[in-house]
């Protein structure tokens, strides 16, 4: 995209050859972080987590009944419901959102899960429903969502105002060495 042979860079060349390009910061940390996310052999955590996330998403969001549990489930504890969301591969603030949900309402995600396995008289609810309680209490998933709501808030810190490179370059390097 940006190459010097046949990217952006190449065409503002031949249009003014004193211009100089300057690649987009932010650019280049949607890539690190689309990079981390999905390689499932160099950061198993963080693709296992996205996951969850997206598993969990679609198992109370796939039923009316399963999402009416959480819901009363909210009503009993008296806390506002932080609506789940779908992971996107291409819209950072989606996935953000997401896992800002799960951590919010992960108690009452699981209760809401107990619930739901205890009272099914489905045997494939309960089976997904017990499988996703063991991944939601599980330790590398918990990491993941604690490491990962940071950098994500970080991530939309950034991406509100124009980026100065210092600081997508402090988020760059804790992406980098902080959990990679």
């Amino acid at each position: 995209m940006s190459g010097s042979i046949g990217g952006v860079q190449k065409k503002i060349k031949e249009i003014n050859s004193s211009i100089m390009y300057k690649h987009c910061y932010f650019h280049c940390l949607n890539l690190l972080l689309v990079d981390a996310c999905t390689s499932s052999k160099e950061n198993r955590i963080v693709f296992e987590f996205f996951g969850v996330v997206q598993l969990t998403y679609a198992f109370i969001e796939g039923s009316a009944v399963r999402h009416a549990i959480l819901e009363n489930i909210f009503k009993q504890i008296n806390v506002t419901l932080r609506t789940m969301k779908s992971l996107s591969t291409t819209r950072w603030a989606c996935r953000a959102e997401a896992v800002s949900a799960i951590k919010h309402n992960y108690l009452a995600l699981i209760k809401a899960l107990e619930n739901i396995t205890y009272s099914t008289k489905q045997t494939d609810v309960n089976a997904k429903g017990r499988r996703l309680l063991y991944q939601l209490k599980n330790f590398n998933f918990i990491l993941g969502l604690y490491m990962m709501d940071p950098i994500f808030i970080l991530r939309r810190h950034i991406g509100v105002g124009l980026p100065s490179s210092s600081d997508t370059g402090m988020l760059v390097m804790y992406v980098q060495y902080g959990f990679c």
